[in-house]
């Protein structure tokens, strides 16, 4: 993970001098409205908002992801629902740059459901022979990150950003399919929210391609 975020910002910082020379630093404030699609490592969706002055842009972004696989004996599902709804506000310290940091409060819907149909290992699979470990987020969280957003003289806009997202470790809730004792279940619960607390902070990485007029 430190090694994917070292190279995003490494790609970030080139990409900024980059795109800086060739757009309009001034259309941020001639451009008070923007509209982007959104593509992250969270899912895809929309963001939206306002420029209320040169330093300071308030707006959300919206984002969902569904994830239904099998492995090819269908003995393991993984099932992934994250929707994500985000109010930020950014602060550009350079009236003369795109670059940007930003905060702000996460209403989320994340739950992340495993299966297994072959509990005991066996290589059999028996309909009433499975494991379902439920991983629920809490709803609420909060979101610190930086980026760049530039805009052209003709209203195109990109952004390009890391995010990183905080509120608490999920809750874990086990079901069997057959008979096992609630001290086995309590216990293997235990283990499992121990090890879920890497992800108290989600780091999100995001593309936005729009307009702003």
């Amino acid at each position: 993970m430190k090694q994917t975020i070292t190279i995003f910002i490494t790609f970030f910082l080139i990409g900024m001098v980059n795109i800086t020379t060739s757009f309009a630093d001034n259309s941020r404030q001639e451009r008070m409205f923007q509209l982007q699609a959104l593509v992250t490592t969270l899912g895809s969706g929309a963001a939206l908002g306002v420029q209320i002055s040169d330093m300071f842009y308030v707006g959300g972004d919206f984002t969902s992801l569904t994830y239904d696989e099998k492995n090819s004996d269908e003995s393991e599902r993984l099932k992934l629902d994250f929707s994500t709804q985000i109010a930020l506000v950014r602060i550009y310290p350079l009236s003369s740059s795109g670059l940007f940091f930003q905060g702000g409060v996460v209403s989320r819907k994340w739950t992340a459901e495993g299966w297994s149909y072959d509990s005991n290992n066996d290589g059999t699979i028996d309909s009433n022979e499975w494991v379902k470990v439920k991983l629920t987020f809490p709803s609420t969280a909060t979101m610190i990150g930086l980026g760049g957003n530039w805009i052209a003289d003709w209203g195109l806009s990109f952004a390009l950003g890391l995010n990183y997202i905080t509120g608490g470790a999920p809750d874990v809730e086990i079901e069997t399919g057959f008979a096992a004792s609630q001290s086995d279940i309590d216990r293997e619960e235990a283990r499992i929210k121990e090890d879920a607390k890497q992800f108290e902070t989600i780091a999100q990485v995001y593309l936005g391609l729009g307009y702003a007029f």
